[in-house]
């Protein structure tokens, strides 16, 4: 939501006022699984669009201004003001009990969640149904902003409004053409230098879970091209334009009808954590409570 003639939207208000609590960009990125290059913009647009210096820079942090002090007063009241127009609208127009509104980042908003909601629902058809897919950013700013009820990302947030739920993990394959000479083999890490890895673009989160990967398996050096979809990365590798580490859920039915084919190295990849968000103040629906409660049972994904 933006504020007509201001471009105040509910997730830089969120970022200023975290910046104003840790003193420092770098820490609010962190805590909340946004990059400091977006910090920093979201600060810089409240800025321009205040026409006012909020922060002190300094090798000692960032110190709020008079006017960023004044601001964050008025932030606290915005967001508070903001945070239930979205369930007041539902409940006037009575749709709230069907809503099952999830955003997802791309992974897990194109593969999984799909699979997962229509496990829940089991044919059921009175759900009004919405799944939003965006990077980690958007879909922190999708929940705070009270257009999606429930969040799945990779990373975890630190923040007093935010109510972080760990489920299930889940697991990168490293996967290649079904004729690549590798395929179907266990390998040691340096069998790997002369290949191509198919990366995903800077700022997602399965790109940091690659970089770890090869940074374990001390393949610095290692050849990349970057690739900005997990499906554009999946039809490269079945292309033989390179080899991919990618999640288990975009390539599972791939590898089980022999399109391609996975590469085992030893060690393997670290599991990465699947996380539910959603914010304190957000009023679920009846079904979006029952589909945490589902979430929060799953033994498995379903497949």
């Amino acid at each position: 939501m933006v504020i007509v003639g201001m471009d105040l939207n509910v997730l830089s208000l969120r970022i200023f006022l975290s910046v104003v609590e840790t003193g420092s960009l770098s820490k609010t990125a962190k805590n909340l699984f946004v990059s400091q290059p977006s910090v920093s913009g979201h600060i810089r647009s409240l800025e321009k669009s205040l026409g006012a210096q909020l922060f002190e820079r300094g090798p000692w942090g960032a110190t709020p201004t008079e006017a960023g002090k004044l601001f964050s007063q008025r932030a606290k009241e915005l967001l508070h003001t903001l945070s239930g127009i979205n369930d007041e609208i539902a409940a006037a127009t009575g749709s709230i009990d069907r809503r099952l509104s999830v955003a997802g980042t791309t992974t897990l908003g194109s593969h999984l969640l799909p699979r997962v909601i229509g496990d829940f629902l089991g044919g059921r058809d009175d759900a009004q149904v919405e799944i939003v897919v965006g990077n980690s950013e958007a879909v922190l700013q999708s929940i705070l902003e009270g257009r999606t009820g429930l969040g799945l990302t990779f990373g975890t947030v630190v923040d007093d409004e935010i109510e972080v739920t760990s489920l299930l993990s889940e697991r990168l394959r490293l996967v290649a053409g079904a004729h690549h000479p590798m395929a179907g083999r266990t390998v040691e890490p340096w069998e790997l230098s002369g290949e191509c890895f198919l990366l995903r673009e800077p700022g997602s989160s399965t790109r940091e879970g690659q970089e770890r990967a090869l940074s374990i398996w001390a393949l610095p050096e290692a050849r990349r091209c970057t690739i900005w979809t997990a499906e554009a990365a999946k039809e490269a590798a079945r292309a033989g334009l390179g080899i991919t580490l990618i999640s288990e859920h975009v390539v599972d039915r791939d590898l089980g009808e022999g399109r391609l084919a996975e590469i085992r190295v030893v060690p393997e990849p670290a599991p990465r954590e699947v996380y539910l968000l959603s914010t304190r103040s957000y009023v679920h629906s009846p079904l979006e409570r029952e589909f945490r409660r589902h979430l929060q049972d799953l033994e498995s994904w379903p497949t």
